[in-house]
């Protein structure tokens, strides 16, 4: 355990990196834009923490004031948290990559390959299935359709 708390308290210095990138969001409130090769750290269990690329998140979900993240990491996709909101999260992210779906769900655009709107889901690659029980807008599906059959919104 005191390696853990020394390991933490280096990564939250200015300037900190894992395996060569550096280290961020370790501070929910820091609101700096970034440039994609910085690490977000996210709980994968209790007292257990990963650092994750921000093109290693699939999918975002929110309840109060915790992410619950989908997380690629390997060939495995798996969920962790991370305390704060879906917008403290969406400014740590790239903005060309995510779209915000609702206030609930976030998607990276990227490992998104088709909307179910009868089983109110989103399939990711893989045809990993990703319940989405809230509303979607008309305007996001539309946006996403056009993703699905090639006409690119983000250029």
């Amino acid at each position: 355990m005191r390696q853990d708390r020394a390991f933490l308290k280096k990564m939250t210095e200015p300037g900190a990196q894992v395996n060569g990138h550096k280290a961020i969001a370790t501070n929910t409130s820091l609101k700096i834009p970034t440039t994609g090769d910085e690490l977000i750290r996210f709980e994968e269990k209790r007292g257990i923490y990963i650092w994750v690329k921000p093109e290693d998140i699939l999918f975002v979900k929110t309840a109060d004031h915790y992410v619950k993240t989908l997380i690629k990491q390997g060939q495995q996709k798996k969920w962790a948290i991370r305390h704060g909101t879906l917008k403290d999260l969406l400014t740590l992210l790239p903005h060309d990559h995510f779209i915000r779906l609702n206030k609930f769900y976030m998607l990276n655009l990227n490992h998104f390959i088709r909307s179910n709107e009868n089983h109110r889901g989103i399939y990711l690659q893989d045809d990993f299935f990703v319940a989405v029980p809230h509303r979607i807008s008309p305007y996001v599906l539309e946006l996403l359709k056009k993703i699905v059959s090639g006409n690119d919104f983000t250029k």
